[in-house]
């Protein structure tokens, strides 16, 4: 019977929340031999969003104006609260939308969907060419990737994440689906994750694609690889 579950594990450098929209029943592992699975190529993972402290004072700069220009002309209360939501509306827009980095860096879901084809392998599962319209298909992709800043007042960034994986039968049909999200417990001022070309950023994501792998892969109901 096909439940909602939400999953969360802690290790050591990692804090990883799998929430699984659609639970799959466990495919054994002689119809995993028998059909093998195709990957698709993994979407939106070329990129980490970097969210600088600056960007973000700026933006709420941008919103006190606007706040300021619109409260100017309330004539009760009434036109004074919604003016007021309307331009926290705004603000929030501009946090999140103003000036975002975007760094050439590969985030954690290659590196999860690496992680699950070697297991396979390792089990005698054939892992089909991207291209192949056989055996169970697997899409990945990478939600979340962003380096952003703890607070107004700190000086430390930390790494957030959300990997999307869904699994379709070899007829089609709807085999599981779920996310392995979180954030990167370790946190370090923003010239130490972009030292040595953002080596710090490229070892969190390895660290986080393998512990991702396993959860998604008992998520999925892959019985025999999610070790």
């Amino acid at each position: 019977m096909n439940k909602k579950t939400t999953a969360c594990l802690l290790s050591l450098a990692l804090a990883v929340c799998s929430t699984q929209a659609a639970a799959a029943e466990a495919v054994s592992i002689d119809a995993l031999r028998a059909g093998g699975i195709t990957f698709e190529p993994v979407k939106g993972a070329k990129n980490v969003a970097v969210k600088t402290k600056g960007q973000r004072m700026a933006a709420f700069g941008i919103g006190m104006l606007v706040g300021n220009a619109m409260g100017s002309g309330a004539s009760n209360p009434q036109d004074a609260l919604e003016i007021a939501q309307q331009a926290g509306n705004l603000t929030q827009q501009a946090i999140d939308d103003y000036g975002h980095q975007r760094v050439g860096l590969l985030g954690p879901a290659p590196v999860m969907q690496d992680a699950l084809q070697q297991r396979l392998a390792e089990i005698g599962v054939p892992v089909h060419a991207a291209d192949a319209a056989v055996g169970y298909r697997v899409q990945v992709q990478q939600k979340v990737w962003t380096l952003e800043y703890e607070g107004m007042f700190k000086d430390d960034y930390h790494l957030a994440y959300a990997i999307d994986v869904s699994m379709k039968t070899p007829e089609g049909k709807k085999a599981g689906r779920t996310t392995c999200t979180g954030q990167f417990q370790q946190v370090r001022p923003l010239p130490e994750w972009q030292a040595d070309e953002y080596a710090k950023v490229v070892e969190a994501a390895t660290a986080i694609g393998a512990e991702c792998a396993g959860q998604v892969a008992k998520d999925l109901g892959l019985v025999g690889i999610e070790g």
